[in-house]
């Protein structure tokens, strides 16, 4: 069936207007208006069945056409007096009350069927055939409940109370209202928004009419006409009523209109005491991307928090949509910037008119495409895009209500401060994790340095210890035996003694090279300009390929402390490695520079450079330990390692240390060399 108005409905409208025309006549005194007025209000019942029926655009069942006829036949018997007798005739027959009562129960029953009717049909429904039956439903309520609840239903069982028609029969005229605009083929959310605020006036005054004489008659059958005080005080407490009533009023008008009976204050109490305890990425994403849209019944939620400084990152999704959605969103784009200038959320359709095609990145279109957004809520704290919730439609398609919008604008608030939280909390879980990785990997690289000078003892300097003692011990087997004391004996005996000698004097150097390498040579005695230029002079002597190396401490030499000195030895040495073992450098510069408030040591080369990783523990995760050591040696002063470089291009390594009022006394002081000044 077409969604627009049919016959049935244009039929049922002008045979309603005749019945309040009808009506009116006969409330007048006129005798034909009665005899009409009965006719018409017959044949209503059926007629108010079928234009019920037609709401759910669908063939009427088999049970439903049974009793569509059983009221066709009721309304031809209740409507043959109307024809056959004239009405002084009609009102003096001994079954005119009955018949009367018939009538008017008759219009009741229908009724009443009308809406089980679409009751029970709302269940099988589609969404949006649900909102016309609630819509429906609410407007039929309002229009016929004075008339046949508060009218015809009291009058026909001589209630002594009751509406006057003329009261009740003006709400009929919702009904044309509420259905021309629920049969339409399109919705207006501005219209939505006037009409459920009509509806909670309707619905809270239809109260206050049913009300009201029910209070009034148990006010007069159990108290005392003269007793007026207490007809005051059960006034007052019927008027302090309707503010809850209007409460619980309103959430039936959010239910009806946008199938959501979520209050802004439940909501928001709700989300944001839980938001305001979220820490962890997995909560804040099940918050807003499932908690969220279930309590106001949206289809999904998509969220972006900032990964850097760069960017936003998709960390939450439905699994089916998980695929066509671009991860990340840079936040120097068109669609960022927007949000950022708008600071509010706003509605897919909004944002769109706002954006300018041509400006767009590919992630960016590939979102507005695939993300099927209703709601873009732009998480800002502090003017920083801290994250991005995209709610998509409502279940159903209905519109969202004015306490909707003020949910999101609250939500957005709330979910911003807690995403940076959860970013803060996460960057604060990272710098832990890497410096346990760091700490690892130092004790590995330390372990493996062990090792190292393990091996070279005993390769190297054990072994000739050993091969020497095995020489003197043959030597001294050869002075026990005879031997005849000519020249050739005593110049083997010296000869063996002098390469002795020689090899006694390798493995000094060689100890003496390791004791370097545990404690560099000079740094006690003569600090760290000659510390720095013996261990040049031995890479030189160790390489004959070695690069240049300038050691430029300044026109000042300066005496650190224990801790300062043997730190800024191990990044210089640490320098020079990498420069002649990666870096293939020609040239290696190291610089010490004094600052106002710290030191700065550069080590400069000319070498091919190498790509900076994130972090230090991806070097040694691939096994270098040596950036890993001195990093954390810096740290552990309270200074700063900074590493410069990029493929084919030099490579700078500096490293800060905080020159503290507390270590001016022992951490610097000034000598002079050669009688410079």
């Amino acid at each position: 069936a077409s969604p627009g108005l049919g016959p049935v409905v244009t039929l049922f409208f002008l045979h309603l207007s005749g019945v309040l025309a009808a009506g009116m006549l006969s409330a007048l005194g006129n005798a034909e208006g009665t005899r009409l007025f009965y006719a018409l209000l017959a044949w209503l019942a059926p007629l108010a069945l079928a234009f019920q029926h037609h709401v759910l655009s669908r063939p009427p069942r088999f049970y439903e056409r049974v009793v569509f006829q059983l009221a066709l036949a009721a309304a031809g018997v209740l409507c043959l007096p109307t024809l056959f007798f004239p009405t002084e005739q009609l009102i003096t027959q001994p079954w005119f009350a009955t018949w009367q009562l018939c009538v008017r129960l008759g219009c009741v029953a229908c009724f009443l069927a009308g809406l089980f009717l679409q009751v029970a049909a709302y269940r099988q429904a589609q969404p949006t055939m649900r909102w016309r039956i609630r819509i429906c439903v609410s407007g039929t309520v309002c229009a016929f409940f004075p008339l046949i609840f508060l009218s015809l239903a009291p009058h026909a069982l001589g209630a002594p109370l009751y509406l006057p028609y003329a009261a009740s029969a003006p709400w009929l005229l919702i009904c044309p209202i509420i259905y021309g605009y629920a049969l339409a083929q399109r919705r207006l959310p501005r219209a939505d928004a006037i009409f459920s605020r009509a509806t909670v006036y309707a619905l809270l005054v239809l109260l206050v009419l049913a009300a009201y004489p029910l209070v009034t008659t148990l006010k007069h059958a159990a108290l005392p006409t003269d007793n007026v005080l207490a007809h005051v005080l059960i006034d007052v407490v019927v008027l302090l009523l309707v503010v809850p009533l209007y409460q619980n009023v309103r959430h039936l008008a959010n239910w009806i209109w946008y199938a959501s009976d979520m209050s802004y204050t439940s909501v928001v109490h709700q989300l944001s005491t839980t938001l305001a305890l979220t820490l962890d990425r997995p909560t804040l994403v099940r918050l807003l991307t499932s908690e969220l849209p279930d309590a106001l019944h949206l289809t999904h939620g998509l969220l972006y928090v900032r990964a850097d400084e760069t960017s936003l990152a998709l960390i939450g999704a439905p699994r089916h949509a998980e695929q066509g959605l671009p991860g990340r969103i840079l936040l120097r784009g068109v669609l960022a910037q927007t949000l950022i200038r708008q600071g509010r959320p706003l509605a897919d359709r909004e944002l769109r008119e706002l954006l300018s095609p041509h400006g767009l990145a590919q992630e960016e279109v590939e979102l507005l495409t695939e993300a099927r957004a209703a709601r873009w809520l732009p998480l800002l704290s502090q003017g920083a895009l801290e994250g991005l919730l995209v709610l998509g439609p409502r279940e159903g398609g209905d519109h969202f209500s004015v306490e909707d919008e003020r949910i999101f604008q609250t939500i957005a608030d709330q979910s911003a401060i807690a995403a940076h939280n959860v970013r803060l909390t996460h960057q604060m879980g990272e710098g832990q994790r890497e410096l346990a990785r760091l700490h690892q990997y130092v004790v590995r690289g330390r372990e493996q340095e062990q090792r190292r000078l393990a091996r070279e003892l005993h390769d190297g300097a054990v072994q000739q210890v050993l091969g020497l003692s095995y020489r003197m011990a043959h030597m001294c087997k050869r002075l026990n035996e005879p031997h005849p004391c000519d020249q050739a004996w005593r110049e083997a005996i010296e000869s063996g003694l002098e390469t002795t000698r020689w090899q006694l004097l390798g493995v000094a150097d060689q100890l003496r090279n390791l004791m370097g390498e545990l404690r560099p040579s000079g740094l006690d005695e003569f600090g760290l300009s000659v510390a720095l230029q013996n261990y040049a002079a031995q890479l030189r002597r160790e390489d004959p390929q070695a690069p240049e190396i300038v050691i430029d401490i300044g026109p000042k030499a300066y005496t650190l402390n224990e801790m300062y000195a043997i730190c800024l030895f191990r990044v210089a040495q640490e320098g020079l490695r990498n420069a002649m073992r990666h870096g293939k450098a020609r040239r290696v510069v190291v610089s010490l520079r004094w600052c106002d408030a710290e030191l700065e040591l550069w080590v400069t080369d000319d070498g091919r450079g190498f790509q900076v990783p994130d972090s230090l523990s991806s070097l040694s995760a691939a096994g270098h330990f040596g950036l890993v050591g001195i990093a954390e040696r810096v740290n552990g002063l309270g200074g700063q390692l900074s590493i410069s470089s990029w493929p084919g291009a030099c490579t700078q390594m500096v490293a800060r240390l905080p020159l503290r009022q507390a270590d001016a006394p022992a951490a610097v002081t000034p000598i002079y060399l050669n009688g410079g000044r």
